[in-house]
């Protein structure tokens, strides 16, 4: 009795079906129409956007084409062939130091007609502005700072055999000749840089991006 017991329960155990395995096989076969789903999905966007491309390829190539020519190649008085950005490679060098140098006369604190005796005694480069800062009148390169400055806020030329700057600021600010050293002296001032080389180089250079009106 005990032996035809243990049979039927051991049998009722293996034909019967337990719940998580009931659960997983319905898990499955729901997720199988939702993964056909997606796919069939991606299939449509991937397709879409490949006619996309295709029609913007279409379109490009409808389009004209504008010819494009080689670069010639450059080369200086001697013949050679000018390479890389520059073509002299100390030409750039040359341009930052000249820049550099722009900024520190600008930054420089002007000076009036009363504080000349703080000029030093070498060359460099001369700046002649209004009190305001905002109009440039005069450069100049000058072999001695402290006795060019003062010859041109007098209204003199700083250079031998120069001309006067006189008439032509009192052609600009509309004044009579005589008022403009007394112009000078109350509305202008003055800034420098002084330099023991490359001075007439660095005045060509302020000159060419200020433009003061008594150098043109």
């Amino acid at each position: 009795m005990i032996t035809h017991a243990k049979r039927r329960h051991k049998g009722r155990g293996e034909g019967e079906s337990t719940p998580s395995g009931t659960k997983h096989s319905r898990s499955e076969s729901s997720s199988a129409p939702a993964s056909r789903s997606h796919a069939a999905d991606a299939s449509n966007a991937s397709g879409e956007l490949a006619s996309e491309q295709r029609s913007v390829r279409s379109h490009e190539s409808s389009m004209p084409r504008l010819p494009v020519e080689a670069a010639p190649t450059t080369t200086d008085a001697g013949g050679i062939a000018l390479r890389g950005r520059y073509g002299d490679p100390g030409l750039s060098s040359r341009i930052s130091l000249l820049e550099m140098q722009f900024r520190r006369l600008l930054t420089c604190s002007p000076i009036k007609l009363d504080e000349l005796e703080r000029a030093p005694a070498g060359p460099g480069v001369l700046l002649l502005t209004d009190a305001d800062l905002t109009s440039y009148y005069y450069v100049e390169a000058c072999q001695t700072l402290r006795i060019a400055i003062p010859a041109v806020l007098r209204g003199g030329a700083s250079k031998r055999g120069g001309d006067s700057i006189k008439p032509q600021l009192a052609d600009h600010l509309g004044i009579p000749e005589a008022r403009v050293g007394k112009y000078l002296a109350e509305h202008c001032v003055v800034r420098w840089l002084q330099l023991d080389e490359g001075a007439s180089h660095f005045a060509h250079f302020v000159n060419a991006v200020l433009r003061p009106v008594l150098n043109e």
